[in-house]
């Protein structure tokens, strides 16, 4: 899926995705054992503190997408190899940057394959693709519970795919999409998207939409401005 936010980021922003492709890198390197924080030492990063800002007290998660860039059949593509938010729907998440790292790990370490039945994790970033690899950071702004069901009801509420995405929780299964995304165009779409995501601990089972209840997510994803969305997402 490809990334068509235009959003200006500030230089807090561009260092908020260094920290989760660094983090990234860490976890290949240590095939997962090392497991960066932030301000663990009660000191904060020389590299990272100054620049970090508000992130490092503004609470709330993030999803972390890693993008790999492949050669298929002479044309290069992006493939996901993650896209993982920790503690979503926490009351009292921790500052945007811990949750940064955190998720960063998921999305390296156990990031979910969606497909119907048995759940299925990808294969955890090696550190040969450490230099084919992407990383954009969706921040998390706003949290909306809704009683609407179908896209029509949605529309009315004017949720917008460009800036909302959507979780929807039933039966014990939850699936989530952010908003966004290039092959999403419109709300039905994501509905369908959101539905056919629906997962627990042990499987990805689709859904219908009048069997779940949906919480819009208004959110906007951050990139390396070195690597631009419109060829690495």
């Amino acid at each position: 899926m490809e990334w068509v936010g235009t959003a200006e980021m500030a230089r807090e922003d561009v260092e908020l995705v260094r920290l989760a492709r660094d983090t990234v890198a860490y976890a290949a390197l240590s095939d997962g054992q090392l497991r960066p924080t932030i301000r663990q030492d009660r000191r904060g990063s020389t590299g990272y503190a100054p620049f970090l800002g508000r992130y490092l007290t503004e609470r709330g998660p993030v999803f972390t997408r890693i993008s790999k860039r492949e050669l298929r059949d002479g044309e290069w593509v992006n493939r996901i190899r993650g896209c993982q938010a920790v503690g979503l729907l926490d009351p009292r998440p921790d500052a945007i940057a811990d949750m940064t790292v955190k998720s960063a790990m998921a999305s390296a370490t156990r990031a979910r394959k969606v497909r119907t039945g048995e759940a299925v994790f990808h294969r955890p970033v090696w550190p040969e693709e450490i230099g084919s690899i992407s990383l954009f950071v969706y921040v998390v702004e706003q949290l909306l519970p809704t009683r609407a069901r179908t896209a029509e009801e949605l529309s009315m509420e004017g949720h917008d795919v460009g800036a909302w995405g959507l979780i929807a929780q039933g039966q014990g299964f939850r699936g989530v999409v952010c908003g966004g995304l290039s092959t999403i165009r419109d709300n039905g779409r994501q509905v369908d998207v959101e539905c056919g995501k629906m997962q627990n601990d042990r499987e990805i089972r689709p859904h219908r939409s009048n069997e779940v209840s949906f919480i819009r997510m208004k959110g906007r994803w951050l990139s390396d401005p070195a690597r631009p969305s419109s060829e690495f997402f």
